[in-house]
C-alpha cells in the first residue's frame, strides 16, 4: 500500500533540491555577470562578434564568403578565472560560410570577396633574373606577393625558394606534370602548407589540384608593361593582379603598391584574400 505521507515527504524533498539547484545556478550566474572578468569579456563580444559575409557562385566561378567569428563566453571565462582578464585567453568560434574556398575545390575561384577590401599581387616567374629585385621592393613595402612557379623552377632553385618560404612568401602551383613532387617539397619546407593552384593561358591544373584538395584560382588581370596606367583604369576590390618577372615590374612595383594603398585597399597574399 502506498504511504501517502512518504510520497509528500519525498516530493517536497525533491522540489526543495530542484529549487536549491535552480537558485544556486542563478546566484552563480549573477555573480559571474558582476565579475569584472565577465564584464570585460561581454564588452569584447560587442566589439568582436560578427557573422559570415556570404560569397556567391557565378558562371565564371566562385567568390568565397568571409568567415565570421564569435567569442565563446563560458570557455573564455574559464580560461581567465583566477587570472584576470586577458585578450590572449579569449576563445573564439568560427562562423563558417556556405560558399567558401574549403567547399569549392572543384570550382575556379575568380576573385576574393569585395567586402574584404583587398587585392593580391602575384608574380609569374620566368628565369629569376629580376626576382631578387622584386622581392626586395615588396619586402621594403612590407607586403607579401605570391610566387607562381612550376616544378622546373623548384628543381633548379630549391635553396633560394626555401629561403623565400622561410621569409613568408607563398607559392602558387602552375604546372600539369607532377604535383606530388611539388607537394612533397612544400610538406618538407612549408609547414603551413599554404599551396594554391592557378589556371593560366596554357596550363589548367584543376583536375590534379582538386584531387589534392587544393583551390585553383583564375586571375583576369595580367600586366607586363604600363602596369600603373593599366591599373588606374581596371583596379577593383578582390582582384588577383598577375605581374610578370621583368624590368617593367621592377620599375613600377613600388608605384603600384603606393597607388593601391592610396585607394584604401589592402594588399594580401591569396590565401588570406580568399579565406
Amino acid at each position: 500500500m502506498i504511504n501517502i505521507k512518504k510520497v509528500f515527504e519525498y516530493s517536497g524533498l525533491l522540489a526543495f533540491l530542484l529549487f536549491s539547484f535552480y537558485y544556486t545556478d542563478k546566484v552563480v550566474g549573477l555573480a559571474q555577470k558582476r565579475d569584472p572578468i565577465m564584464e570585460s569579456i561581454i564588452e569584447q563580444v560587442s566589439l568582436v562578434n560578427k557573422g559570415c559575409i556570404e560569397g556567391y557562385i557565378s558562371e565564371e566561378g566562385v567568390v568565397p564568403g568571409i568567415s565570421g567569428k564569435s567569442i565563446d563566453v563560458d570557455k573564455s571565462y574559464q580560461n581567465m578565472k583566477g587570472l584576470g582578464f586577458n585578450k590572449e585567453l579569449l576563445v573564439y568560434n568560427e562562423e563558417k560560410c556556405i560558399v567558401s574556398s574549403v567547399n569549392n575545390m572543384k570550382n575556379y575561384i575568380i576573385k576574393g570577396n569585395e567586402k574584404k577590401n583587398s587585392v593580391s599581387i602575384l608574380l609569374l616567374i620566368n628565369n629569376n633574373e629580376y626576382l631578387k629585385d622584386i622581392i626586395n621592393i615588396a619586402t621594403n613595402k612590407k607586403i607579401k606577393i605570391d610566387l607562381i612557379i612550376n616544378e622546373r623552377l623548384l628543381e633548379e632553385n630549391r635553396e633560394m625558394y626555401t629561403k623565400l618560404i622561410n621569409n613568408g612568401f607563398n607559392f602558387i602551383y602552375n604546372d600539369n606534370k607532377n604535383i606530388n613532387k611539388y607537394l612533397k617539397y612544400l610538406k618538407d619546407e612549408d609547414k603551413e602548407n599554404t599551396s594554391l593552384c592557378i589556371k593560366t593561358k596554357n596550363i589548367d591544373p584543376i583536375e590534379e589540384c582538386k584531387n589534392k584538395k587544393i583551390n585553383t584560382i583564375v586571375p583576369k588581370t595580367y600586366l607586363s608593361k604600363n602596369i600603373l596606367l593599366s591599373l588606374k583604369n581596371t583596379l577593383y576590390k578582390g582582384q588577383f593582379i598577375v605581374l610578370y618577372e621583368n624590368k617593367n615590374t621592377v620599375n613600377e612595383l613600388s608605384a603600384v603598391i603606393n597607388f593601391i594603398n592610396a585607394k584604401g585597399i589592402d594588399i594580401k597574399n591569396v590565401r588570406n584574400h580568399i579565406s
